[in-house]
């Protein structure tokens, strides 16, 4: 028991000794605290994973020998490796260990490095910061754990001494017990997602270099086997409720980063095969949804941590796009995205050098949209679904929705994202919901439609071809054969798009208004020129799909009954082409 926990101990056994404290402490003490106060994973199902689900690649991914890097990758490598090497350790202007990384892969001033690799010692704990107790220890650990098996093998690098200092010093996890809650904590906090992801994926590894590559004590001691100690069965269990249940912080600024860092780790580095696969799958699900639901490497989905990054404008402010601009290995002159804006640069040095790359069918659709499509992908019944509507040269993207305070979750404006290169909110037609963000139920998007009970924000420059009768007829800046029609009343505000729309907007309005003669029907029910009616409840509790039906057929509202994916989507694999695990080799 560490000084700490002793503390919180010796607190509760004082307001035992208070007046109604016996119950306080019961309280704290016997009943199901476990979950409901901190930010770890908390009141999550197993979710169906749906017909359309991929199956997960069971091919054994080739970490390539070649030193060649995407353009990207190139350009975040040289900045990274550049600046100069402080061979203080005790300043404040240490290089990180991400700059650290990138120097020795670069194979810049290497004997400084390993010099200044061996002066380094852990400054904080393992497992998240709270008032009693400076953590995130784990974040760095990370890094040490991709350091050790990119150059372990590799001595002109990462020299033996420093080799050792990395494996005694800075890498403090081994064994075979997970830290799951938080610590000092008292086991009431469940610990955060990213960091189990990251402190047991470092654990299992450090554990695994010293059973097979260790002295012949290190290899002897039942510690450092994670068969025998435990650790890989409960490493597999954990990531099956990843799978079954899903990525509690989802699109989390920036917390997705450290946990895509983790399963990169794993998958990567990991010589269990199945520890490697159910890494791979849970990184595919989630490029799944990030290719289906971005365009031009842009998006704006809900999200879960943290709550003051809710105002945020920009289009690529989440960790997940710096991983694309590399595993899309596009150029800097592709039009098919926009420049690299330079956010998150540590995560896409990570993506360059770490062996994961996305399956064919995922770069495809990240980088070009071929048809029409629909998709809606369950978060579980106590967070929000993303749901996308996307097609050729254009994006609608739900908010989703806050459950409270506990849930963490961000709910943002739904969003038209068209090929323009715009990259700021402001920039882009959205719609506004009725009151704060908390508030609002953002999940009405559906088959080129989308609504809201707020105000719609009309991008500056946007001209109305056509207009009367609350509609409005925009044509898209880029591809003139997309229509986007608005209609804009008190709190009833709806998108409806139509691509490769022949007629005039004066005609296109004159039929939406013909289709929808008595305004008062637009409070629940749009219907299209071609006679389908879409029904809506704008006011929907904030555990229901705005979208009630479709020509009189309900639809399912509870996303608690929800599968993981479902919608009108191309067929995609996660298929890659199988190598020999001899074949796994080093970068560098």
């Amino acid at each position: 028991m560490t000084k700490r926990e002793k503390t919180i101990k010796l607190l509760l056994l004082l307001i035992f000794f208070l007046p109604g404290g016996g119950l306080v402490c019961a309280f704290l003490l016997y009943f199901p605290m476990k979950g409901l106060i901190g930010s770890g994973r908390f009141d999550m199902h197993a979710i169906p994973a749906g017909e359309i689900m991929p199956e997960a690649d069971d091919g054994h991914h080739i970490f390539e020998a070649s030193t060649e890097l995407s353009p990207v990758g190139a350009l975040i490598l040289e900045r990274m490796s550049t600046p100069p090497l402080n061979r203080d350790a005790t300043s404040e202007k240490m290089p990180s260990p991400k700059s650290i990384l990138a120097r020795m892969a670069a194979g810049k001033d290497l004997e400084q490095v390993n010099a200044l690799l061996c002066q380094l010692y852990p400054e904080r704990g393992v497992g998240s910061s709270w008032w009693l107790r400076r953590g995130d220890y784990d974040f760095k650990l990370a890094t040490w754990t991709t350091l050790l098996y990119l150059f372990g093998h590799n001595e002109e690098r990462l020299y033996p001494e420093t080799r050792r200092h990395l494996l005694e010093v800075l890498l403090t996890e081994s064994g075979g017990s997970p830290k799951t809650t938080v610590p000092g904590s008292v086991g009431l906090v469940v610990e955060t997602e990213n960091h189990i992801l990251l402190a047991e994926s470092s654990r299992y590894l450090k554990n695994q270099w010293l059973h097979l590559q260790g002295t012949e004590e290190e290899r002897l001691n039942p510690r450092h086997d994670n068969k025998r100690n435990g650790l890989e069965n409960w490493l597999l269990s954990f990531l099956d409720r990843i799978i079954d249940e899903g990525v509690y912080e989802f699109n989390s600024r920036p917390y997705s980063g450290y946990s895509f860092h983790a399963l990169l780790n794993l998958e990567g580095f990991a010589e269990e095969k199945a520890l490697r696969k159910k890494a791979r799958f849970i990184l595919d699900r989630e490029n799944y949804v990030y290719a289906l639901g971005s365009l031009q490497l842009r998006r704006f989905p809900p999200f879960r941590r943290q709550y003051r990054r809710a105002d945020t404008q920009h289009l690529s402010s989440d960790p997940h796009s710096a991983f694309f601009y590399v595993w899309t290995a596009v150029t800097a002159d592709d039009e098919r995205v926009l420049p690299w804006p330079g956010l998150y640069g540590d995560w896409s040095l990570m993506a360059s050098l770490l062996p994961y790359r996305l399956p064919d069918d995922l770069r495809h659709w990240a980088l070009q949209k071929d048809a029409p499509y629909y998709l809606r992908f369950s978060r579980g019944a106590n967070a929000c679904p993303e749901v996308y509507s996307g097609g050729p040269g254009w994006l609608l993207s739900a908010g989703g929705a806050n459950r409270g305070v506990r849930s963490l979750l961000v709910a943002l404006p739904i969003t038209l994202m068209l090929e323009d290169g715009k990259t700021t909110l402001d920039e882009c037609l959205h719609l506004q919901g009725k009151g704060t963000w908390r508030q609002w139920n953002h999940t009405g998007v559906y088959k080129n439609f989308a609504c809201s009970n707020g105000r719609a924000h009309i991008p500056e420059g946007w001209v109305a071809e056509a207009k009367a009768s609350g509609w409005s007829i925009f044509r898209a800046a880029l591809n003139k054969d997309l229509l986007i029609a608005l209609y804009e009343e008190k709190d009833i505000s709806l998108i409806v798009l139509f691509p490769e729309e022949a007629q005039s907007p004066d005609r296109l309005l004159e039929k939406l208004q013909q289709a929808n003669a008595d305004a008062r029907t637009l409070e629940h029910s749009f219907t299209r020129p071609d006679g389908t009616k879409i029904h809506y409840d704008l006011n929907a509790p904030r555990n229901r799909w705005v979208i009630t039906g479709e020509n009189n057929q309900p639809l399912e509202q509870n996303w608690r009954h929800w599968e993981q994916i479902t919608g009108t989507v191309p067929h995609i694999s996660f298929h890659r082409p199988e190598a020999d695990d001899e074949e796994r080799e080093h970068r560098y």
